[in-house]
């Protein structure tokens, strides 16, 4: 199949590629007695426990079950903090006259797979009016592609409510 067809399927049936750059973010990996591990950021050292932002929550960990900790290794944005979280610690960084940064913004959405705000930024960089012609381009087509993206997760974060209102239907 000639890669020109491919790309064209692909979007006719709202198949894009969502290859990014994921979001990083540094943490640290508490080893624990008796095996396994924690990994997060640690947000109070206090007291007899450990508090460690993972998975969106907060979690305790007695530090007398914490073997060693690694410190500065590098964890996906996504594994410790919400998608609402990261995207609330981008923009309150970005500039909201800048294209430049509008345009970096739209591109830290799409490390956090936040597609709808992808399109939002990409849509105001544009809108302001991007310095560079060709960097103006790829605006234009990142933008194309993240208002399929948008749709997409949409759509799969409908189904995915109306299959968890089913389910908890079913469990009662």
């Amino acid at each position: 199949l000639p890669i020109s067809q491919s790309e064209e399927l692909r979007t006719k049936f709202g198949y894009v590629r969502t290859e990014v750059e994921e979001a990083l973010v540094e943490g640290e990996r508490l080893v624990l007695e008796g095996g396994g591990s924690v990994e997060g950021v640690i947000v109070s050292r206090e007291g007899e426990n450990f508090v460690v932002k993972t998975d969106g929550n907060l979690q305790v960990l007695p530090k007398i079950r914490v073997r060693s900790i690694e410190t500065g290794i590098q964890i996906a944005a996504l594994d410790v903090y919400s998608r609402e979280e990261m995207y609330s610690l981008y923009a309150a960084d970005a500039d909201e006259a800048s294209a430049e940064a509008q345009l970096e913004l739209a591109r830290k959405c799409e490390s956090i797979l936040d597609f709808a705000h992808a399109v939002e930024h990409y849509e105001a960089a544009i809108e302001l009016g991007l310095a560079d012609e060709r960097e103006a381009e790829r605006a234009g087509g990142a933008l194309a592609a993240s208002r399929v993206k948008a749709a997409n997760q949409e759509r799969s974060e409908e189904h995915t409510s109306e299959l968890q209102s089913h389910s908890d239907l079913v469990c009662r």
